[in-house]
């Protein structure tokens, strides 16, 4: 069994990787991004264990690509997000090689070649997750991505400089969606805004406070280890827990999935934001002051003063420079 055809969403990372560089956005059309869109669908759905959590940069191209936001590309982003396509891919043909026997061919050639050639299938990966495409990623990118410097330091995808992509697709992704979700209910425009901003505020609040305790515990109990280093060694299981105790406050009553999808998101950036050192810093700005272009983007209207706050800008830390810029409403 082999995977689906992906000709559609190869052909979109060509292009990110050859056209975007020089400014050519010809092979991204709508139509062209949403057949690519279709074959990634396609390709999660047939590899086990493969989510959405896999593919995080290389979805996010493909809204900016879907929504003509051209000057919105980054090259060192384009590059991690072509690193995504090809570690699913190969992870995925070594899952399906499993299941069946290697030809004739394949076996002469395994033992011609001996166990250091990269044609030969490696141990088949049962189950997919971030954690394991990212080793994965390490391992392989100087053979997928020639001479991109950039990918030595995969292994680390919590610093800060990934953490305010990270927030940035956070407001392109999973806050387009659960916007949508409201205003589909019903839910006026502006009121859906403040609701998934102080969604992201109180998960990054409750994810302070958490991180702070921590922190006494550890000075009580140990070590020569840095509090730093401790907290940020966080398990997929115990950022679950506190999605799920820090979630249940912050959504409330609402028993709406993809709201819960993109609380979900926000606790797991606000944990490790504030596990930096030092930590990371949401800022807003207020209504009524003048529009601050070097922190926050306009949101619909052009103007001088803002009339709200739609997304807070990410500093580095207090008073540091900005990571990520917000967006405001102007009038």
């Amino acid at each position: 069994m082999s995977l689906p055809v992906h000709n559609f969403l190869k052909t979109f990372v060509e292009a990110l990787r050859n056209d975007v560089p020089r400014r050519d956005y010809t092979r991204l059309s709508k139509n062209a991004v949403n057949h690519a869109r279709r074959d990634l669908m396609k390709l999660l759905e047939a590899i086990p264990g493969a989510n959405f959590q896999n593919v995080k940069l290389l979805r996010a191209q493909l809204n900016i690509a879907d929504h003509g936001y051209w000057s919105q590309f980054n090259l060192d982003t384009i590059e991690d997000a072509a690193l995504e396509y090809y570690v699913l891919v190969k992870v995925g043909t070594e899952t399906k090689t499993d299941t069946t026997e290697l030809s004739t061919e394949q076996k002469e050639k395994q033992e011609k070649t001996g166990t250091d050639n990269e044609d030969v299938p490696m141990p088949t990966i049962r189950h997919v997750d971030t954690a394991e495409l990212l080793r994965r990623s390490k391992e392989a990118g100087d053979k997928l991505i020639d001479g991109n410097s950039s990918i030595a330091d995969l292994n680390d995808p919590n610093r800060p400089t990934k953490l305010a992509e990270m927030f940035t697709q956070l407001y392109d992704n999973e806050w387009t969606d659960a916007f949508a979700v409201l205003t589909k209910e019903n839910v006026p425009e502006r009121q859906a805004i403040e609701k998934l901003l102080g969604n992201l505020e109180a998960a990054f609040k409750n994810c302070k406070n958490e991180v702070e305790q921590k922190k006494l515990q550890l000075k009580e109990t140990q070590s020569e280890q840095s509090d730093t280093d401790n907290l940020k060694n966080v398990t997929d299981e115990q950022i679950n827990t506190l999605q799920q105790n820090i979630g249940d406050k912050v959504i409330g009553d609402s028993k709406n999935q993809v709201v819960r999808i993109y609380i979900d998101e926000c606790i797991r950036l606000s944990y490790l934001m504030n596990v930096q050192n030092p930590p990371m810093v949401l800022l807003r700005q207020e209504p009524g002051t003048k529009f601050n272009s070097s922190h926050f983007k306009e949101y619909q209207k052009t103007g001088e003063s803002v009339e709200y706050l739609v997304w807070p800008a990410l500093l580095l830390h207090e008073n540091g420079p900005v990571a990520a810029k917000g967006v405001v409403q102007l009038q």
